[in-house]
């Protein structure tokens, strides 16, 4: 579950960027654009990881890759606590 988070955290715009472009448009277009600018800057991340979750869903249901994750989790767990 942590690797989802990370990997979701990581395909997300980056905060400099998102008030970069927030910023710029304020003082160009006021807070209607500043809205719009923010919006169309978060919204393709989140609908990519939206894609990427539900795929990911239909994956982690199928027998055979939940045999290998089963396989995977003592070396995990090894991994993890060394």
């Amino acid at each position: 579950m942590l690797a989802y988070m990370i990997a979701a955290s990581e395909s997300t715009p980056d905060p400099i960027m998102v008030n970069l472009t927030t910023y710029a448009r304020s003082s160009q277009a006021g807070f209607p654009g500043a809205m719009i600018v923010t919006v169309a800057v978060v919204l393709p991340s989140f609908l990519i990881i939206l894609l990427i979750l539900r795929s990911t869903e239909k994956v982690l249901r199928n027998q055979y890759v939940q045999a290998v994750l089963r396989g995977m989790e003592p070396c995990m767990i090894g991994i993890y606590c060394i």
